[in-house]
């Protein structure tokens, strides 16, 4: 079943002072339970002590990138990521931005009520991966491996049910509907994401990762998820 995330406590890492101030105010006029960071050292420090249900990260700080907490934060944990935009605010960052993980971003300059608008978004649609145990019952129930919830977005693996985004869901589908056959990035761009023009992009394999973690039983070692070196992916039932 879906399982979602409620957002209450907000890590918002922002160095300029002011502004930090008063988005640190408006969110807690929303009810938010707000932790500062101005730097990444002290938003790791913070991580490390504390969960956070959203994380809203400026993408230039002064000891670093965002984009690098950014790609840890999403490497451990299923938080939501709200990347906000500073100087760098064309195509490519925000393509870069959500390359590393980052769930949405927010150019400045914003409204709060835009702000507000995104926290919704994201509670609206985001879900916790949750891999359910998988019994032969279950199997039996269902007819066998890789059958498809759409209507909840469940597929059953190795590893038993395993809910997944919507864009994920339409991931796996397309390679659960073409088994055996070598899928360039390139194709799954214009299918799964639907680009018209192919920008130079890590979002496929930064998916497929995600996907691995949910299904393969060993990532190192992966049985059904297979790369096609210097091509894409393949699927193996």
């Amino acid at each position: 079943m879906t399982v979602e995330i409620p957002i209450e406590k907000i890590l918002l890492v922002e160095d300029e002072v002011h502004l930090a101030k008063t988005l640190r105010l408006a969110l807690e006029k929303l009810d938010y339970k707000v932790d500062h960071a101005t730097t990444l050292e002290s938003a790791r420090e913070l991580l490390i002590k504390n969960h956070y249900d959203l994380c809203l990260l400026d993408r230039m700080l002064p000891d670093g990138e965002g984009l690098s907490l950014c790609h840890e934060i999403k490497a451990a944990s299923h938080a939501p990521m709200l990347m906000v935009l500073s100087a760098k605010g064309d195509v490519s960052d925000r393509i870069e931005g959500l390359d590393e993980g980052a769930d949405d971003y927010l150019p400045k300059p914003f409204s709060y009520q835009e702000l507000e608008a995104r926290i919704n978004a994201l509670q609206r649609r985001y879900t916790k991966a949750k891999v359910l145990p998988f019994t032969p019952a279950q199997q039996k129930e269902e007819n066998s491996i890789w059958s498809r919830e759409k209507s909840n977005l469940r597929i059953l693996g190795p590893k038993g049910w395993v809910q997944l985004t919507q864009l994920e869901y339409k991931l796996v589908t397309k390679f659960l509907d073409t088994p055996c056959e070598t899928l360039s990035r390139d194709a799954l761009l214009k299918d799964v994401w639907g680009f018209q023009w192919l920008p130079k992009t890590r979002t496929v394999d930064f998916f497929m990762s995600r996907i691995r973690k949910s299904f393969e039983v060993d990532v190192e070692k992966p049985q059904h998820f297979i790369t096609v070196r210097g091509v894409g992916y393949r699927f193996d039932p």
